[in-house]
């Protein structure tokens, strides 16, 4: 349904056509609301593609493919649209190949997308908050530990586990399903109430956490380990670590945890040249069993985004896993000696800053309780225990997180009622 604005009528185009340099016959429409305002030159393709009668309203996916070269807008005029979609402002527009579709005008990118989760801050934590980020996690009022009964009642509380994931890269989560007989029961109970699902590895859905004979993962032992992320064997390591405690063990078995980004912005800062050494030199990874051989290279630290005079580029995603690192089989003969020099300088340097244990988080988990940490950030390791102790491990997936975490803020929505009631 539509209605004319007051004023205006449908007819030519005149003063909304203009030649864009370059593009043959193809022309820009600048669109103007009825008191004058100029929304902004739009190329006919565009306009074509984003109607809303080209997008299924059910799954917002796109109708129409494969449009004219020589696509032309015939006839423009601002109208009051009513859909079951959306309801407000809006230009009607008639084209050369017959359709005729209503157009919104979106936001700039940089306003669209000015809340996104990947845009808030990160809140790094080295030897100086690690203490505070413990009490957080303990606290049963604290901003890093969530119930899950909470979880499950409430969508708020998820966003909010999401945003603390972002944010500090680490939250606990108490009161889970903790059965022997059901061991698998508590993490995918957890990320049915986040609404979304676990992420597959080679080990599995969910893998357990136990001491055996000859493991084939020195997590399957009783030793003690370093801080490391997971999978950077896989093209691309799993987004969210899960660790769901069953059983703990009768001395030692902690869970430790540290930032490292804060780490490696520390490493940024007292050593600039060791930091861009471990930013482009890929290292090898390995995973090698009866069953598979999983291999694959990254740098320690991947940025996002190109560095300018004022910002330096922030740190994306890190790689960090000595038990995996694999350089016999990445061995290059042509490989100039010095720069390997350089980078085993570099990754000294780095390890010495993953050692100092002032950065450390450590704490002894109880049955029904589950840390959970940001894979491409934080490391995590546990300290040698004695006795039995059981653990299921699982993932999530960044993507499917952020995912969630749009649909909980409502964003677009939001975003949409914005456009109709500002005009």
């Amino acid at each position: 349904m539509q209605r004319l604005v007051r004023g205006l009528q449908l007819g030519p185009l005149g003063h909304g056509l203009r030649r864009v340099a370059g593009t043959g016959v193809e022309r820009a429409v600048t669109l103007r609301w009825p008191d004058g305002r100029e929304v902004g030159a739009f190329l006919p393709k565009f306009l074509r593609e984003n109607t809303i009668e080209a997008w299924d309203g059910s799954s917002k996916q796109r109708l129409d493919f494969c449009l004219p070269l020589d696509l032309q807008v015939r006839d423009v005029a601002p109208v009051e649209f009513s859909s079951p979609d959306y309801s407000g402002p809006a230009f009607r527009l008639q084209f050369s190949d017959g359709h005729v579709g209503h157009f919104t005008p979106p936001r700039p990118a940089d306003t669209m997308w000015s809340n996104e989760l990947r845009r808030q801050e990160k809140l790094l934590w080295g030897s100086e908050e690690a203490t505070q980020v413990r009490g957080e996690l303990r606290d049963g009022h604290g901003p890093l530990r969530f119930e899950w009964k909470d979880l499950q009642e409430n969508p708020s509380v998820a966003k909010r586990w999401i945003e603390a994931m972002h944010s500090h890269g680490l939250a606990l989560v108490a009161g889970l399903p903790s059965s022997e007989d059901k061991p698998f029961e508590g993490v995918h109970a957890f990320a049915r109430s986040l609404g979304t699902f676990l992420a597959p590895s080679v080990y599995g859905e969910t893998f357990q956490i136990k001491s055996v004979t000859s493991p084939n993962n020195l997590a399957y032992s009783s030793l003690g380990l370093q801080m490391h992320t997971d999978l950077p064997f896989n093209e691309q390591p799993p987004g969210i670590q899960l660790f769901h405690c069953l059983q703990q063990a009768e001395e030692g078995g902690e869970s430790i945890a540290m930032d490292g980004f804060a780490a490696a912005e520390s490493l940024r800062q007292q050593d600039p040249e060791a930091f861009q050494t471990l930013c482009e030199h890929p290292i090898g990874f390995q995973d090698v069993t009866k069953d598979w051989f999983l291999s694959a290279k990254h740098p320690t630290f991947e940025l996002d985004g190109a560095a300018s005079a004022d910002t330096a580029s922030k740190l994306r995603r890190l790689n960090f896993n000595e038990r995996a690192r694999d350089s016999w089989r990445h061995w290059n003969p042509a490989a100039s000696l010095q720069q390997e020099e350089r980078v085993y300088e570099a990754m000294r340097k780095f390890e010495e800053l993953v050692e100092d244990r002032s950065r450390y988080v450590s704490l002894r988990l109880m049955p029904g309780e589950m840390i959970c940490t940001d894979n491409w950030r934080v490391m995590h390791s546990r300290s040698s225990f004695l006795g039995s102790r059981y653990f299921v491990g699982a993932y999530l997936d960044w993507d499917a997180v952020r995912g969630r975490w749009r649909s909980l803020s409502n964003t677009f929505e939001a975003q949409w009622r914005d456009i109709a009631s500002t005009r």
